[in-house]
Order: C-alpha cells, then sequence, then structure tokens
C-alpha cells in the first residue's frame, strides 16, 4: 500500500510541474480572435442562420401532401 501511495504523489508532483510549464507556455500564446458571425440568410452580423430573426418568415411552415 505504501509503495502506492508513493506512486501517487510522485504522479501527482508531475502533474502539478506539467500543469504550470503548459500554464506559462500558454499565457505566452496569442489569443485567438474571432470573426463576428454573419448570418447566411440574411447576411448580417451577430447572429447564424439557426437564430435569424427573418428565418420564421422566409420559411415555410408545415407539411403539404402525404
Amino acid at each position: 500500500m505504501d509503495a502506492k501511495l508513493t506512486r501517487i504523489k510522485e504522479l501527482i508532483e508531475q502533474k502539478e510541474a506539467i500543469d504550470t510549464e503548459l500554464a506559462s507556455l500558454i499565457a505566452g500564446a496569442p489569443v485567438m480572435v474571432r470573426k463576428p458571425r454573419t448570418c447566411k440568410i440574411c447576411g448580417q452580423e451577430g447572429h447564424t442562420a439557426r437564430t435569424c430573426p427573418t428565418k420564421s418568415s422566409a420559411v415555410v411552415t408545415g407539411s403539404e401532401g402525404g
């Protein structure tokens, strides 16, 4: 049991060292800037086709026949 606890402690120390190194590397990384969302239906920025306010008037609802 002592061997397992010793190994767990070693792995935790390694994980903390890796986390610290990753944090320092990420902190220096450039921040990615996203393009503004543009709707494919109306072409306006700020929303997508899924949430387009003009979509409900452009799409015919219901099924015909069938």
